[in-house]
C-alpha cells in the first residue's frame, strides 16, 4: 500500500484521499502487504468517519473487502465500538452483517466481546443479525461486560 495512503488513513486527511484518488483511481485497491487490510479497514480502525464516508463513496465495493482474517470493515467498526460507522456500513451493504471471521466469530460476538453496547444495540436493530446459536449475553458477561460497565458507556 502506497504508504501516503496510509498516512491519510492514520490522520483522516479526506483531502489527501481525494487527490491521491484522482492521481491514481486505482489506489483504493491496494491493500497492506502483510494483512490485506484496505484504506477502508485503516480508516475505521482509527475512527475517521468522514474519511469512511469518502472511500465509501469513490470506491464502494470496499465494504465487502475482506483482510487475511476474512473479517470485512464491519468488524474492525465492531472490534473499535464505533456505532455510527456501523449504521452507515451496514445501510451500504446490509449482508456484511452476516460474515464470519476466520475464527468463524459474527461481527454481533465481536461487539459483544468487546463490551461495545451502542454497537450491539445497532446490530441487533437489523432484522437477522443475532440468527447464530451463540449466547452472545453470556460472551458480553464472561467478557466482564455486566450492567455496570454498560450503563457507564451509555453516558
Amino acid at each position: 500500500m502506497d504508504p501516503r495512503l496510509k498516512r491519510a488513513c492514520f490522520k483522516g486527511d479526506v483531502t489527501a484521499l481525494v487527490n491521491l484518488f484522482h492521481e491514481n483511481n486505482n489506489i483504493l485497491s491496494q491493500t497492506t502487504l502483510l494483512s490485506n487490510t484496505t484504506a477502508l479497514h485503516l480508516a475505521l480502525r482509527f475512527g475517521r468517519l468522514e474519511l469512511v464516508k469518502k472511500i465509501i463513496e469513490l470506491k464502494p465495493s470496499l465494504v465487502l473487502a475482506e483482510n487475511v482474517d476474512m473479517e470485512t470493515p464491519v468488524f474492525e467498526a465492531c472490534r473499535e465500538g464505533h456505532d455510527g460507522i456501523v449504521k452507515l456500513l451496514l445501510e451500504e451493504d446490509f449482508p456484511v452483517a452476516f460474515g464470519l471471521n476466520k475464527d468463524k466469530d459474527s461481527v454481533l460476538f465481536v461487539a459483544c466481546s468487546h463490551g461495545h453496547l451502542k454497537v450491539v444495540r445497532v446490530l441487533l436493530s437489523k432484522p437477522d443479525v443475532h440468527r447464530e446459536r451463540t449466547n452472545y449475553l453470556h460472551v458480553a458477561a464472561s467478557n466482564g461486560y455486566t450492567d455496570n460497565k454498560a450503563s457507564s458507556e451509555q453516558k
